[in-house]
């Protein structure tokens, strides 16, 4: 379910953490994580609200490696012609030649 405001302290503290804007996508990985407590204290507080926020970047900052973006990158007849980021890595298959 989308949530403005939840998706807007979300994308403040992953900024603050990564230093780059989330996709959406990542946004709702993210959401679709976050502790019991933290969506207690947002549905209670509001998603605004500076523990509320602070909670949540402690989160990502804690998860940072599962949320960290994997280098995939694209060959076309064995030449390389061009790389791409994603957060899902377990979608990503390996070539068995070593990167050239």
């Amino acid at each position: 379910m989308y949530n403005e405001e939840r998706d807007i302290a979300i994308n403040d503290a992953y900024v603050n953490v990564y230093d780059r804007c989330p996709t959406q996508e990542e946004i709702n990985k993210i959401a679709n994580n976050l502790p019991a407590y933290i969506v207690e204290e947002a549905m209670r507080w509001g998603w605004n609200d500076t523990p509320v926020g602070d909670a949540i970047f402690r989160y990502i900052q804690a998860n940072k490696v599962k949320h960290t973006p994997k280098e995939v990158k694209f060959y076309l007849n064995g030449e390389y012609i061009a790389s791409a980021e994603t957060i899902d890595g377990d979608k990503v298959f390996k070539n068995e030649e070593e990167d050239k």
